[in-house]
């Protein structure tokens, strides 16, 4: 067979295949229907979504789809603070769908707390458009695309409508509806009703995601929907409340390109008064934001004495009526003059469902809301669904978290210093089976970069013989410190220093930092927190009358150890505080810590979320909380996990730091000596 024979044929199987792909759009099934709801949002959402939408709409679930409406149409901005589950996310997305198909945007984006959660709620209106009967019957050139694809969104890019390519996609981040000409399914039978399917594009995005100039297929994003973008641990935070609060004004709000705005709407429900759901709701500090902050609970009822002695019985249920049955028949007695004054703003809101008994668990939205204090209390009521978060919502943490440390890379590769750098420091922390590791370059401003950072296995610990352990971690220490002198960092800094921790197996350590010579002294950590020695720091300084100061919260001193060579004592606490100063300090000013590794665009993680993951948990495994303790304001130390190593051998690699001339605990750091170059002493000896 000649090969071209063999073209023929190929070519005649790629037409038959593209004809065998190619799709024949059914008519709409009701146009009028069709038009009628595209014309009204509150009949589109229930008639083709009534699984979500079975409730009819109170006014403020109206008060927020108008918001997403007014925004779609005319611009501008609105943030709308609603009750803990009032269901706003799928409200959301379900009237992006709707103002997408009516021709009022063609590119909303829904952005969330984290990528996970906005991803998994755009799946959620992709199950409900794939679910609705009535929807694919009346939206056939939206969805008989969408279901050709059988579940396997690669058929998209293949797939076409008479003959012309659809340009669907279905994936996890974004929808992009099919685009299908009006024309070409008017040459095909459909009577003069306009196409909906003119490739709208929904997305979703975590706030911390790639969101600055974000765009698909050349097209920006025309309507921006930041949903419940707060969590508690950013909202404990102000650095990260400034973060978000930042990429909301700055990033979201350039959504659209130069020269342009993007409409945003904020959807939200406040965790305290600092969050970014309570700035954006306040209209003295947002006002053209015009936030609205709804209540679950309106207006109280009159007869609160009767609440609280609802409230009593179902807290004091005994073992043999577990669903609270006789607080429930109390408020059935007693129903007319509890209910008296009371406004609830979702009067469905409420869960009928029958119990064993077979009376149902609720019967008002009013007996729902005292549920909710009396299982949860007043404090939980009223900032989860009344908006209204009391003044001191407890401890409060200092917002570092993993992923602002992994953030922090630099662009440079492991093990390179960076230029201006002109201290080099190692900490070590010491362990039984292993020592963890960290090496920092500092620069005169205060500026650190962790160019390098590892585990060391401790070999011949396991005789059990004491001697034998001490033997074990001398020999390894010094082949710890061996081993960083002969990197090519270290050759480039004849006059590092090395701390290591003296904190367990002490007599071992000092006889390793002896024998180790110069630029290797022991270090032990003093305070509150984890891993500190059991004396405390006040006891330690008053008791080293030969001490010399480093700076605040650092000495040396002699005691306890001869008289041969120092001992480096620092108040952890302290060195610890300013750890994740700097991890929080910004990018753009002195002070601030630095990883290697290569960097994204915008506050998103390197390319490899996982890069720095285990180093950044142990830097973040403890944290400093304020707290307020018989009416004063305590800072304290909490620790979220019990691996903390590479915390401590970091902090021994500041108070290195700060023995070579870097200042970081006081104002503006000090300028250290630079070392003067052979050439440079020979000039000064000869001019002497």
């Amino acid at each position: 067979m000649t090969a071209a024979v063999l073209s023929r044929d190929a070519a005649r199987h790629r037409l038959r295949r593209a004809q065998e792909r190619d799709l024949e759009i059914p008519r709409i099934l009701e146009p009028n229907r069709r038009s009628d709801c595209l014309s009204d949002i509150y009949d589109f959402l229930p008639t083709y979504f009534p699984s979500v939408f079975f409730q009819p709409f109170t006014d403020d679930r109206k008060e927020m789809v108008d918001a997403i409406k007014h925004a779609a149409k005319y611009g501008g901005d609105q943030s709308v603070a609603g009750p803990r589950a009032d269901g706003k996310t799928r409200s959301a997305l379900f009237v992006a769908l709707a103002l997408s198909l009516d021709g009022s945007i063609s590119f909303p984006m829904i952005l969330s707390k984290s990528g996970p959660r906005a991803h998994r709620e755009l799946k959620n209106l992709k199950e409900g458009m794939r679910e609705s009967e009535l929807f694919a019957a009346d939206f056939p050139e939206i969805m008989f695309p969408i279901h050709s694809l059988g579940g396997w969104s690669s058929r998209a890019r293949q797939q076409t409508v008479y003959g012309e390519y659809t340009w669907l996609e279905w994936g996890e981040e974004c929808i992009i509806f099919p685009r299908i000409r009006s024309e070409l399914l008017w040459e095909h039978g459909w009577d003069q009703v306009r196409s909906a399917a003119s490739e709208q594009v929904i997305a979703s995005l975590g706030i911390e995601g790639p969101v600055r100039g974000y765009s698909i297929r050349n097209r920006r994003p025309d309507l921006a929907i930041l949903d419940d973008i707060d969590d508690r641990e950013s909202a404990a935070s102000e650095i990260q409340t400034a973060t978000r609060e930042k990429i909301v004004e700055e990033d979201v709000g350039g959504l659209a390109g130069p020269d342009k705005t993007v409409a945003r709407v904020m959807l939200c429900t406040l965790i305290n008064r600092t969050c970014v759901a309570a700035t954006f709701t306040d209209k003295t500090k947002k006002p053209s934001w015009r936030g609205q902050r709804h209540k679950l609970l309106k207006e109280k009822p009159t007869r609160a004495d009767r609440w609280d002695e609802y409230i009593a019985l179902r807290q004091a249920r005994a073992d043999d009526d577990p669903d609270a049955r006789v607080a429930h028949k109390f408020y059935l007695e007693h129903r007319e003059e509890m209910d008296a004054g009371a406004v609830v703003t979702n009067e469905f809101r409420f869960d009928s469902r029958p119990l064993l008994d077979g009376t149902p668990s609720e019967v008002s939205a009013l007996q729902a809301c005292y549920n909710l204090i009396a299982d949860r209390g007043w404090e939980h009521f009223n900032t989860e669904y009344q908006n209204d978060p009391p003044e001191n919502t407890g401890p409060i943490e200092s917002g570092i978290t993993a992923k602002l440390v992994q953030r922090q890379v630099s662009g440079l590769k492991q093990g390179e210093v960076p230029e201006g750098c002109t201290v080099l420091v190692h900490g070590v922390d010491v362990g039984k089976w292993r020592f963890h590791w960290v090496v920092r370059a500092f620069k005169p401003d205060g500026t650190g970069y962790t160019i390098d950072y590892g585990i060391q296995n401790v070999h011949g610990t396991k005789s059990g013989s004491e001697e034998g352990l001490d033997r074990a971690i001398r020999i390894e220490i010094l082949r710890r410190v061996k081993e960083f002198r002969e990197k090519p960092y270290a050759q480039q800094f004849r006059d590092s220093l090395t701390l290591v921790d003296a904190g367990y197996r002490t007599e071992a350590v000092y006889a390793a930092c002896q024998a180790a010579g110069l630029g290797v002294m022991p270090v032990m950590g003093f305070g509150k927190s984890a891993g500190c020695a059991k004396i405390s720091w006040e006891e330690i300084y008053k008791s080293s009358d030969d001490k010399k100061p480093i700076c605040d919260g650092a000495f040396r001193t002699r005691k306890g150890i001869g008289d041969k060579f120092w001992l480096v004592c620092a108040l952890a606490d302290k060195w610890k505080a300013w750890e994740h100063d700097r991890w929080m300090t910004a990018q753009d000013k002195p002070g601030c810590m630095w990883l290697w590794g290569e960097r994204g665009d915008g506050p998103r993680l390197s390319l490899d979320e996982r890069e720095h993951g285990h180093y950044a948990s142990h830097i973040v495994a403890e944290v400093e909380i304020e707290d307020t303790v018989k009416g004063s304001l305590v800072r304290k130390w909490k620790s979220k996990q019990t691996e903390n190593h590479w915390l401590d051998a970091s902090y021994y690699a500041d108070v290195a730091a700060a023995m070579k001339g870097i200042r970081v605990l006081v104002g503006v750091p000090e300028q250290p000596k630079k070392r003067q170059t052979l050439a440079q002493m020979a000039e000064k000896a000869r001019g002497r």
